[in-house]
């Protein structure tokens, strides 16, 4: 209980030192929300050029890449269930991982289709690009520099595969994910909120240069994130 308490405490920090209280406030409404069953969502869009693609002081890690009717045992070790392992797998996903003596040690997701359904957001993908999304490194192995050398070592594979652009999300209030992102070539397009109650959902988009927008939808909405 002590360590949870403790958890919360050096994530508000965090939190506060990266977007302000602002940010604190919004973890704190998002929560009291949820109680409620509605379900708020804060995320920034990153793009990757896989040309820009780098770890200064260090090397890119080279991944060994795992895709189609793989045994899919390994990719649970981080813990992924073996159904959503397989789901990804039949839905033309890919994992990028790390093993150090036959054990999983980090793990990174490629999709390489034309559409990105994240919760029900469906960003649209252009020939090309690729979604980058849900990266682990295993607790005993963090505090290495190993996911940014892992992303950059996927970015460079996916070059020589033709593929131009890497795009992700990374929670609005993740600061130490966001400024890592940054440091390793990633750029900020632009952010997406979205609000869902009993249903109904409220899209706001604000990207890079443009004023911001906002939709109204039902079931699953498009976004296309700017070239």
């Amino acid at each position: 209980m002590i360590a949870q308490v403790k958890k919360q405490v050096r994530m508000a920090r965090e939190v506060r030192e990266h977007t302000g209280i602002g940010g604190v406030a919004f973890l704190i409404v998002r929560r009291i929300l949820r109680l409620a069953r509605i379900h708020v969502e804060w995320f920034r869009v990153m793009e990757q050029r896989p040309e820009t693609a780098e770890v200064p002081g260090s090397e890119p890690l080279a991944p060994t890449w795992v895709s189609g009717t793989a045994n899919t045992g390994l990719l649970t070790a981080l813990g992924r269930s073996p159904e959503i392992v397989r789901r990804r797998l039949a839905d033309g996903d890919s994992a990028a991982i790390l093993t150090e003596a036959d054990e999983l040690i980090a793990q990174l997701w490629i999709h390489p289709g034309s559409v990105y359904d994240e919760d029900g957001v469906r960003f649209q993908l252009a020939p090309g690009e690729a979604w980058v999304f849900d990266g682990v490194v295993a607790e005993s192995r963090r505090g290495q520099r190993i996911y940014p050398r892992l992303a950059v070592g996927v970015a460079r594979d996916l070059d020589a595969r033709g593929f131009v652009r890497l795009l992700s999300t990374i929670d609005e209030v993740n600061g130490p994910s966001l400024r890592a992102a940054e440091a390793r070539g990633c750029v900020v397009l632009g952010s997406v909120l979205v609000v869902r109650a009993w249903g109904p959902g409220v899209l706001r988009q604000h990207w890079r240069g443009r004023r911001p927008s906002w939709r109204v939808f039902h079931g699953t909405v498009a976004v296309v994130p700017p070239g």
